[in-house]
C-alpha cells in the first residue's frame, strides 16, 4: 500500500468513527465530516 492510499484508508476510519479530517486544497484547507 503506498502512503496515499495509506492516509485515505486512515481519513475513511476517522469519519466512520464520527470524526473531523481537514485537508488541504489549492488555497486554504477543507474540513470533512459525515
Amino acid at each position: 500500500m503506498n502512503a496515499l492510499q495509506e492516509q485515505v484508508r486512515k481519513a475513511v476510519q476517522i469519519l466512520k468513527k464520527g470524526g473531523i479530517i481537514a485537508f488541504p486544497t489549492d488555497t486554504v484547507y477543507g474540513l470533512g465530516a459525515d
